[in-house]
């Protein structure tokens, strides 16, 4: 026994230098391990990040092109509208001066017919009363006659005749 206690006596530091070396050795295999997976998370968000950033720069490059595009198609249309705007309010305009000039016309040809009319009216009221006028010396001559028959017919006309004037001539 004496022979075994000194063999585990004089094996000891060796044999726990080795199991502390496997220990070490295993413990930094894990940490080499868990250190190479950090660092491919890192690289891979890097990566990622990179790749991001690419992305991004081409997608806010085609938004910019888009954009420009968009503000020229804008910048087009309106002035494609101002343009229209502006043949519209020219027709518009002309349209009215043209509108304004038939008014113009039709207020003339109105005066002009009211003289018409008016003279007409004047006529017609001037016949009517060189009738009457006709019309009662007719029926005086006619009642110099001495019947009193006549006489009294044409007196009765005389009065009809005045009725008549003053339903055609209401004012006078």
């Amino acid at each position: 026994m004496t022979q075994i206690l000194w063999a585990t006596e004089y094996l000891r530091p060796w044999l726990t230098t080795a199991f502390s070396a496997g220990t070490f050795t295993v413990a930094l295999s894990g940490y080499r391990i868990w250190r190479k997976g950090k660092t491919d998370d890192l690289k891979v968000a890097s990566d990622t990040l990179k790749i991001e950033a690419d992305v991004a720069d081409r997608l806010s490059a085609h938004y910019a092109t888009e954009l420009a595009s968009l503000r020229e198609q804008i910048i087009t249309s309106g002035n494609a509208h101002a343009d229209r705007q502006e043949r519209a309010d020219r027709r518009y305009t002309a349209s009215m001066h043209a509108a304004d000039e038939r008014e113009r016309e039709c207020q003339a040809q109105v005066s002009t017919l009211r003289d018409e009319v008016r003279k007409l009216s004047e006529e017609v009221f001037g016949l009517r009363r060189q009738l009457s006028q006709n019309s009662r010396s007719a029926i005086i001559l006619a009642g110099q006659v001495p019947t009193d028959d006549i006489a009294a017919a044409a007196e009765r006309a005389a009065m009809a005749l005045d009725e008549v004037e003053s339903r055609a001539n209401p004012t006078g």
